[in-house]
C-alpha cells in the first residue's frame, strides 16, 4: 500500500509525531529538536531533515522544530532543497523520556555544499 505524504505541517506522521499532535501514540516517548541557525547562506531554501534515512520534515531559515521520536539509536542528517547532502550522518542515541537537539549551521569553506555542520547534544 502506497501512502501519499504531505509536508504542509513539515511532519512525516508515519515515522515521527509532532509534539502538538494530540493523536500521538505511546511509542514516541523521546524528543528531537532541530534548530536551523539563521544565516544568509541558503536563506531562502528549506532544508530537508532526515532521521534514519527517512525525510521527517523540512525546516526554514531560523526555524526550530521539535519531533516526538521512538527511543533508541538513530542517524540524523540534513539535505538542501535539491536533496544534496549538507551534513554527514550523525549517530545519536536517545532514551525513553529523553530530549536530544541538533543545531544546523554554515561553518565556512570553499564548497558550500560540504561546509555545513550538525552538532547534537542531549538536553535531559
Amino acid at each position: 500500500m502506497t501512502t501519499e505524504y504531505t509536508f504542509n505541517d513539515g511532519i512525516r506522521h508515519d515515522y515521527v509525531a509532532n509534539v502538538k499532535d494530540k493523536n500521538m501514540t505511546n511509542e514516541f516517548t523521546a524528543k528531537l529538536t532541530v534548530l536551523r541557525v539563521k544565516e544568509w547562506i541558503g536563506a531562502v531554501n528549506l532544508y530537508r531533515v532526515y532521521l534514519d534515512n527517512v525525510e521527517i520534515g523540512r525546516i526554514a531559515n531560523g526555524q526550530e522544530v521539535t519531533f516526538q521520536i521512538k527511543p533508541g539509536r538513530h542517524n540524523f542528517h540534513v539535505n538542501d532543497t535539491f536533496n544534496l547532502p549538507l551534513t554527514g550522518k550523525v549517530p545519536f542515541e536517545v532514551g525513553e523520556g529523553e530530549h536530544y537537539a541538533f543545531a544546523v549551521y554554515y561553518q565556512g569553506g570553499l564548497n558550500p555544499l560540504r561546509s555545513f555542520a550538525a552538532e547534537g547534544m542531549k538536553l535531559c
